[in-house]
C-alpha cells in the first residue's frame, strides 16, 4: 500500500493520504467505546452528541477518559490527550482537568466546537467557577445555561444525568438544545446504521469520508502494545463502495499495508464497506485531535 493509497491513518499533515476514501481515526481524542466499556458513557453518550448535531455537521468523537487513566499501556496516548485537553483551555477557564472525567464527546458543526462531559463529581464547583467569572445564569428550553459572550467558550449547559455541555458560541448552544427539545432531525439520522454496526472499543470517530461517504471508526486494544482498527463506511453509490472494496483487497493481497500493521481484512454489504487491521499501539500515539 503506497502512501497515497492508504486509508488516512495519520494525523493531518502526515505522510499517508487516502485514495480509498475510508476516513481514519485522525480526529480522535482516543480510546473510547461505542458500546459499553469501562468507565465511559458507551453508545448512549455517542448518540447523545449525534442527536444534538444537525444533519450536515462534521461529526463527533467519543473518548473513554477513564480507560486512559486506568490502563498504563495507554500512557503514551494519554499524554497526547492531555496536551490536546490543555489546548481547550478548560482547565484554566473552568478548573476542569481531563482526569476529572469518565468520558467526553467532541462534536463539530459549521466550525463551532461542542464538548459533552461526563463524570464531574461536584457540579456546584463548576457553577461557582462560572459565577466567579461573571457568566450569567440563564435558561434555554428549560435547561440551565450559563452565558458570557465575551468568553472563548460562551455557553455552559447542565443536562440531566450530571452531564455538562460546553459550546463555543451561544447561538450554537441554542440550536442544539432546541433540536434536543423538539427531537428534530440530526446527524444521528444520517449515521444510525453504521454507528449501530461499529464494534465497541476504546475509540470511535463518526465523520464524513468524502463527499459521498459517511463513516464510523473504532479502536480497540488488541494486546499490551497493539490496537485493532475497524472502519465502517456508507456510500451513496454502491459502485463506489465496490471500487473501494476492490482497492483494499488488492492492497491486502499485495501485503501493501502501513508499517507496523497487519491482519487486515475487508468486507462489503451493498453500499457499506468494512475494513479492519491491527497495528502497534505507537502507530496511534499522535492521533489525539479535537478537529474534524
Amino acid at each position: 500500500m503506497s502512501p497515497d493509497e492508504t486509508c488516512q491513518l495519520l494525523p493531518q499533515g502526515g505522510e499517508r493520504t487516502s485514495r480509498t476514501g475510508l476516513i481514519a481515526v485522525i480526529p480522535a481524542l482516543l480510546l473510547l467505546a461505542l458500546a459499553a466499556c469501562g468507565g465511559g458513557g458507551g453508545s448512549g453518550a455517542v448518540e447523545d452528541m449525534l442527536r444534538l448535531l444537525p444533519r450536515d455537521a462534521e461529526g463527533a468523537v467519543y473518548a473513554d477518559v477513564a480507560a486512559l487513566y486506568d490502563d498504563d499501556d495507554l500512557r503514551p496516548i494519554r499524554r497526547d490527550a492531555e496536551g490536546e485537553w490543555d489546548d481547550t483551555g478548560f482547565e484554566d477557564d473552568f478548573d476542569i482537568e481531563l482526569e476529572d472525567l469518565t468520558y467526553l464527546v467532541y462534536g463539530e458543526t459549521d466550525g463551532d466546537d461542542l464538548f459533552l462531559l461526563g463524570g464531574l463529581e461536584d457540579l456546584d464547583d463548576l457553577r461557582d467557577e462560572l459565577d466567579d467569572q461573571d457568566y450569567d445564569d440563564d435558561e434555554i428550553r428549560g435547561i440551565e445555561v450559563w452565558i458570557d459572550t465575551s468568553r472563548s467558550w460562551e455557553a455552559v449547559a447542565f443536562l440531566d444525568g450530571g452531564r455538562v455541555l460546553i459550546a463555543e458560541y451561544e447561538d450554537t448552544m441554542e440550536d442544539v438544545l432546541r433540536r434536543m427539545d423538539r427531537g428534530s432531525s440530526s446527524l444521528y439520522d444520517e449515521v444510525e446504521d453504521i454507528v449501530s454496526d461499529t464494534p465497541g472499543g476504546q475509540l470511535v470517530v463518526v465523520t464524513e469520508c468524502g463527499s459521498d461517504c459517511l463513516a464510523a471508526s473504532s479502536l480497540e486494544k488488541a494486546g499490551s502494545d497493539e490496537m485493532k482498527l475497524v472502519q465502517t463506511a456508507l456510500y451513496e453509490d454502491e459502485d463506489d463502495a465496490e471500487d473501494q472494496e476492490d482497492d483494499l483487497k488488492d492492497d491486502i493481497e499485495d501485503d501493501d499495508l502501513p508499517r507496523d500493521c497487519d491482519d487486515a481484512d475487508v468486507d462489503r454489504s451493498g453500499p457499506v464497506v468494512t475494513f479492519e487491521m491491527v497495528c502497534e499501539l505507537d502507530f496511534f500515539e499522535f492521533f489525539t485531535r479535537f478537529d474534524l
